[in-house]
């Protein structure tokens, strides 16, 4: 059957992080507690003593050691908004309002550490004038509204339809179920879609558990024997790379 829509990861696939950049800072920006504590929106409203190496420790303690844990084990998550509101009276005396969230999730924000690869827009619409459908499958931690942020900041946003990430379907890759809230998006079937990703983890074993079609965009220099018994349909090594694979 032919391919009607193709889904990418997002990190080191569409974008990659700055050169030499801690990994926990691809979780959480972890920069931003400093300036929470002298933010003159949230500032007044931080319990008494809570200040910048409080706001790390809950953070640390109550976020992003929980998300890793689940990372690496359990792969069903709770969405990242009921964890983040929930860590919230901890550190503030009171509800943030809406601009006050907003802000806070400023601070925290990674998407400013990532960088689009300067070949994603001639590749995603020239995939788009062959009348591809495109979407995203990604792992983060924090909102999937970020990352449409960023999308939308770069002229990008429009030439995708949905945005799937696991902090807001409660599923993390590899784990089918993540994949099947990308299909069911669109109507699609497992075969006519296509992957593509840059772990073979999570990515092609992923999206094979559910049918689809998958092309490792091997950006990472993993191994490859470890696809020995269940390769994807090619590898990759550049996005632009993928204007010559047998879609």
């Amino acid at each position: 059957m032919a391919i009607r829509v193709i889904f990418f990861d997002f990190g080191y696939v569409l974008a990659t992080p700055t050169p030499g950049l801690d990994p926990r800072y691809l979780y959480l920006d972890w920069d931003g507690m400093a300036r929470i504590a002298v933010d003159p929106l949230l500032a007044p409203y931080l319990r008494p003593g809570v200040g910048p190496a409080e706001l790390s420790g809950v953070f640390e303690r109550d976020y992003f050691q929980r998300f890793i844990s689940l990372e690496n084990g359990g792969l069903i998550v709770p969405r990242s908004s009921e964890i983040l509101r929930g860590l919230l009276p901890k550190i503030f005396s009171h509800a943030l309002n809406g601009d006050q969230y907003e802000r806070l999730l400023s601070h925290i924000d990674t998407m400013k550490y990532m960088r689009i690869d300067p070949a994603a827009g001639k590749v995603l619409r020239a995939l788009t004038n062959l009348n591809f459908k495109l979407g995203i499958i990604s792992n983060m931690m924090l909102p999937g509204a970020l990352l449409e942020r960023l999308l939308q900041s770069e002229g990008l946003r429009g030439l995708f339809g949905p945005v799937i990430v696991s902090s807001e379907t409660g599923y993390l890759k590899p784990h089918p179920r993540i994949f099947e809230y990308a299909l069911d998006a669109g109507g699609w079937k497992p075969e006519e879609a296509l992957f593509v990703g840059d772990t073979y983890k999570q990515d092609v074993v992923g999206a094979r558990s559910v049918g689809m079609r998958v092309i490792w965009l091997n950006s990472r220099n993993e191994p490859t024997t470890q696809a020995g018994q269940n390769p994807p349909d090619a590898i990759i090594h550049s996005l632009e790379e993928l204007l010559e694979a047998d879609l």
